[in-house]
């Protein structure tokens, strides 16, 4: 698909979400109960950078200590998918400003350059796309796409959920995860360490 398709794709989605915010956010709330509580406690996991980041580091220290260059390739390509990915989220939400569905206003209520308790888009659903986005394109099995974008999914739902974000914030969330996790895996990126410190070499 064209760049243009693609943003053309990209803008009439989130568009569609933007529109049925308030919607959705009045229906999960009223729907919510100690499953869909216990549910979005798992999913949050996969978007907590405190905990993926730790897995992920761990991870590539293990493949690269038991000479698996696929498991050191894979962890090291998500490890900057994530970064990339929640560094985006940041810019964004501090640009855009949006309040949160739990501050009281509506979804349509914003304070442009403010990071604090700003909502679009969600950091969580990026920094979970991101590695679902990396490890897809690293891992060749005939369900991992099912399980890693269903993981990211569900930290999406755990996110509305918790009434911490609209759904276009998930929406935007995963469309910056997806991106950089592509971005992540499209050369050779390779991460080494030495007694002066890591080194991180990318190669387009």
């Amino acid at each position: 698909m064209k760049p243009a398709h693609t943003a053309l794709l990209v803008g009439g989605v989130l568009i569609a979400a933007g529109l049925l915010d308030d919607q959705v956010q009045h229906q999960v709330q009223q729907w919510r109960n100690p499953t869909s509580n216990s549910l979005a406690r798992v999913g949050n996991t996969f978007g907590t950078v405190t905990l993926v980041f730790p897995a992920l580091i761990t991870t590539w220290v293990a493949g690269t200590a038991f000479g698996s260059e696929g498991v050191r390739s894979a962890a090291g390509h998500a490890f900057v998918a994530a970064a990339t990915g929640g560094l985006a989220a940041a810019v964004i939400k501090y640009t855009v400003g949006r309040m949160r569905p739990n501050s009281g206003f509506d979804a349509d209520h914003y304070y442009w350059f403010e990071l604090k308790d700003s909502s679009f888009p969600s950091g969580h659903t990026a920094v979970a796309f991101s590695v679902a986005s990396s490890l897809s394109r690293d891992i060749k099995g005939p369900w991992d796409d099912v399980a890693l974008y269903g993981a990211a999914t569900l930290t999406g739902l755990a996110r509305v959920n918790d009434n911490k974000h609209w759904m276009s914030d998930v929406v935007g969330g995963a469309v910056v995860g997806i991106f950089a996790g592509k971005w992540a895996t499209r050369g050779n990126r390779h991460v080494s360490v030495s007694p002066s410190g890591v080194m991180v070499s990318l190669d387009f």
